[in-house]
């Protein structure tokens, strides 16, 4: 299975394969509790906050979101002031991994896979498709 950190940088890696003049960067540290992991900004879009998570598809199609509630809390006060904020929830098995992307208040979604965008091995995330399709309440 692959680490949140790994999926965070690799989030990073395709944002900054779309131009050369992205901004992506960790902003989460262990002493800073509740702030989303990252920060993409590229230009002609708006600044997005990503809290990134690892998950699974229950055998009823859910897929729990497992965010605490600071960060559930953290996140709703930056969209109250105009922030775009999302998680992305990665499902991954043997052969590739999908992204859930999400409300930061979600804490189960339920979905299917096969309509979840994918990243193959040696295939990056559209990052484009994620940012011109935000998520909706």
């Amino acid at each position: 299975m692959t680490s949140e950190l790994k999926i965070q940088n690799q989030i990073m890696d395709d944002a900054r394969k779309l131009r050369t003049d992205v901004f992506a960067m960790k902003m989460s540290h262990h002493f800073m509790s509740g702030i989303p992991d990252l920060i993409i900004k590229v230009p002609g879009y708006d600044v997005i906050l990503v809290e990134v998570k690892r998950g699974e598809m229950g055998i009823d199609g859910m897929v729990k979101v497992n965010t605490t509630a600071l960060q559930r809390q953290t996140m709703k006060v930056m969209e109250e002031s105009g922030l775009r904020v999302e998680v992305w929830v990665a499902i991954e098995d043997e052969k590739e991994m999908c992204m859930l992307r999400t409300v930061p208040e979600a804490t189960r979604v339920m979905c299917r896979l096969d309509r979840l965008p994918h990243r193959k091995r040696g295939i990056g995330w559209q990052i484009e498709d994620f940012l011109n399709n935000p998520v909706r309440n």
